[in-house]
């Protein structure tokens, strides 16, 4: 079992952009935080998903696989699987480099697995959001021809995550990748005039990737989270707070953060409360892309600190309420 390394209190750093960079200011402290090192390193995005006492552990693409896989069942020791969990990309995305990011997992009304994923176009530098179906969590999933979302005047489509509230409505959460269009700096997006990347809400059918109605924007950027909000995750707490877990600032950078925001409403207002943790926090570097599993308790996200290659995987569990967010030991 990897050891459990507690997160020291730290405190907390929002950032201001400029045309450059972004300066860092001090407002209120983190809370305690305990995670588990998953072991396996380049598996960034990780998105899980529990099935008949297995995790599954969904990652961007590396070594050749377009959706990177691994499981446990204990939720400490991790197998990393060498099969692809995507072999063939939906017909709209570049077929001979997709580069395949953040996919997610859900299991639908009828039993069945959808996969979210965003890959490049084929003509343009630009992603946009597919999906794909299997009959086993393992896949291979077998992604559909059509795109899913694709708002090419706004800079594409990536990072999309599955949610059923506890009526059983069912949604898609993704990010309009702005930056990815915007005047170039920090991400592409930190020279004036600023992109907006806003995450939306997408309500679904009971097969996970039907769309009903049009997408609602729940979320954008602010000054504090330099030139993009991304990664979003949505969780429905048990006394009716919606939590939008988001990560902010650029990925590359050590500004790269886990953050979040509540609501009374699954379509928002959303008020930003965050963050969950930062670089320094327990020597974890850019910490980002945290996925809440379906129990609203297990999460994971990934980072890069000195003892690991690339952005590796960690797990923690979560309580939270209308009061805040706690996370103790797994």
């Amino acid at each position: 079992m990897p050891s459990l390394s507690p997160m020291t209190i730290l405190p907390l750093r929002l950032f201001v952009p400029t045309l450059a960079t972004a300066v860092p200011f001090l407002t209120r402290r983190i809370p305690d935080i305990n995670y588990a090192a998953s072991g396996i390193n380049h598996f960034p995005d990780p998105s899980i998903l529990q099935v008949d006492g297995v995790w599954y552990a969904y990652a961007t693409t590396y070594g050749g696989n377009n959706v990177q896989i691994a499981t446990s069942t204990d939720y400490a020791t991790w197998t990393h699987l060498d099969s692809d969990g995507l072999p063939a990309v939906g017909a709209w995305a570049d077929q001979g480099a997709p580069a395949v990011w953040a996919p997610d997992v859900v299991v639908n009304d009828y039993g069945g697995y959808v996969l979210y994923y965003s890959a490049k176009l084929p003509d343009a530098a630009l992603h946009c959001v597919g999906a794909a179906a299997a009959d086993s969590p393992e896949g291979p999933f077998s992604a559909f021809d059509e795109v899913f979302a694709c708002p090419t005047a706004q800079g594409g489509a990536i990072d999309a995550d599955g949610f059923q509230d506890s009526d059983g409505t069912r949604y898609v959460v993704y990010k309009m990748d702005g930056n990815a269009i915007g005047n170039g700096g920090n991400c592409g997006n930190s020279v004036e005039p600023i992109v907006a990347t806003p995450i939306m809400l997408q309500k679904v059918s009971g097969d996970g990737h039907s769309k009903s109605g049009d997408a609602v924007q729940i979320l954008d950027r602010g000054e504090a989270d330099g030139p993009l909000v991304e990664a979003p995750s949505l969780m429905r707490s048990d006394d009716g707070k919606y939590v939008l877990f988001f990560s902010s600032n650029c990925y590359s950078s050590e500004w790269y953060d886990i953050s979040y925001a509540m609501a009374d409403s699954v379509s928002g207002p959303y008020t930003k409360s965050g963050p969950f943790a930062v670089t320094g926090t327990s020597g974890l570097y850019a910490p980002g892309g945290l996925d809440v599993a379906t129990d609203g308790t297990h999460v994971s996200f990934h980072a890069g600190n000195i003892n690991t290659e690339g952005r590796a995987m960690y797990t923690a569990q979560i309580t939270i309420d209308s009061g805040g967010l706690w996370v103790y030991t797994i």
